[in-house]
């Protein structure tokens, strides 16, 4: 499995997903180069690695955070995804979350060619927001 992470902010999520499934090839990489570093640091030697280019179509699930109000806006939520939905294979998945409400919904999803599954909401279990709700998406790229 082909994980990428385009925003990989401390690793969290990476982390526990590399512990999961430790066969994983992880890709990642961010906007900000201490929050690489901190997510680097956190994974285990592995197939892990930051990784500007990602070929199209070459990655099973792809992590999509940060899509939401207070961390970018609007027009940069859409780019943002359809930027990152040319590296998911025709059937692979896209997880969408953050800590705040996206700002993008089923209906921008749908135009990326990316089928909603769910938006479901969870209490957040990472250790730097231990209250609240977290709202996702699950997504399956449609083939072209």
């Amino acid at each position: 499995m082909r994980i990428h992470d385009p925003a990989c902010h401390d690793g969290y999520i990476l982390r526990r997903l590399a512990d999961a499934l430790p066969d994983a090839h992880i890709t990642f990489s961010d906007v900000d180069p201490h929050w690489v570093e901190a997510c680097g640091g956190t994974l285990p030697a592995s197939p892990a690695s930051v990784q500007a280019g990602v070929p199209d179509a070459s990655v099973d699930l792809l992590l999509l955070r940060a899509l939401n109000r207070g961390v970018m806006t609007y027009a940069e939520a859409l780019a943002s995804l359809n930027r990152s939905v040319d590296v998911l294979r025709p059937g692979g998945k896209a997880i969408v979350y953050g800590y705040s409400f996206p700002l993008l919904n089923s209906a921008h999803f749908r135009a990326a060619g990316l089928h909603p599954h769910s938006c479901t909401t969870r209490l957040s279990g990472s250790p730097h927001h231990t209250e609240g709700v977290v709202p996702f998406y699950v997504l399956t790229k449609t083939p072209a």
